[in-house]
């Protein structure tokens, strides 16, 4: 655990005694805890301190979790990162992704694993996004018109949108939650520009059957592993551009 070491944690409960739990798990991996019993209490705290994750449960009285979500991302900086922990299912898994939440767990949960999700979160981008996992995987493979990854985060369409943390394919075969997916994605470069593909791995954390208030039917995928040059093109695609959405809901068609 060690991009945990020093850092600090919020927690967000009305419950003081998985709160307190939970305080102590993460005070095991040598983080410094902080914590809060609601959402505005955590505001404050937040406003005065230097955050680098929160977890927080949805319904609490005195600002909630979504309240306390929609406050902390206004701006789309990455930190601090926010994970839900929530025993009601007031927030969808990709409601919660677009609005910034890097991970979604369900009460009751194993509580190393929001900590070792946290301590993901907090490496290096490029060094998490390094771990190839072993297949076999399933594929998924989309030929797209335009010509980089940036048009596809500058001009989303309905069949792709990019995130900080995944992206969100309109497919119609889609693979169940939790599966590992090899990717690639394929540009129709300019004649003059060689063709690099968007390749990695990932990991398929919700998807939408049917199309539902204009949204389209897809999945919503987690980068796992990139390639360097998918790295370099991620990476330079956001170099002016800062989303909110860790893995975006797709494109509304209006």
């Amino acid at each position: 655990m060690k991009a945990l070491i020093g850092r600090t944690v919020l927690i967000v409960d009305d419950e003081e005694d998985f709160r307190y739990v939970l305080a102590e798990t993460f005070r095991s991996a040598n983080a410094h805890v902080l914590e809060a019993s609601s959402g505005q209490e955590a505001l404050g705290i937040a406003a005065n301190k230097v955050i680098d994750v929160i977890v927080t449960d949805i319904r609490m009285s005195h600002g909630d979790g979504i309240e306390l979500l929609d406050k902390i991302k206004t701006k789309g900086s990455e930190f601090p990162l926010v994970i839900i922990v929530s025993g009601f299912h007031d927030l969808p898994p990709d409601v919660a992704n677009q609005k910034g939440a890097v991970a979604i767990f369900s009460k009751p949960c194993d509580l190393d694993e929001i900590v070792r999700a946290a301590n993901r979160h907090l490496l290096p981008v490029k060094e998490r996004l390094s771990i190839m996992r072993p297949g076999p995987h399933e594929a998924l493979y989309l030929n797209l018109s335009t010509d980089s990854l940036a048009d596809c985060i500058q001009m989303p369409s309905p069949l792709i949108s990019i995130g900080r943390g995944g992206m969100f394919v309109a497919i119609e075969k889609r693979p169940a939650i939790g599966a590992t997916i090899d990717f690639q994605i394929n540009f129709a470069s300019k004649p003059n520009l060689p063709k690099v593909p968007f390749k990695g791995i990932g990991i398929c954390r919700w998807h939408r059957e049917t199309e539902t208030f204009g949204l389209p039917a897809g999945v919503g995928i987690e980068y796992e592993y990139l390639t360097d040059e998918s790295f370099k093109s991620l990476a330079d695609a956001f170099e002016n551009y800062n989303p909110v959405a860790y893995i975006p809901r797709g494109h509304q068609e209006i």
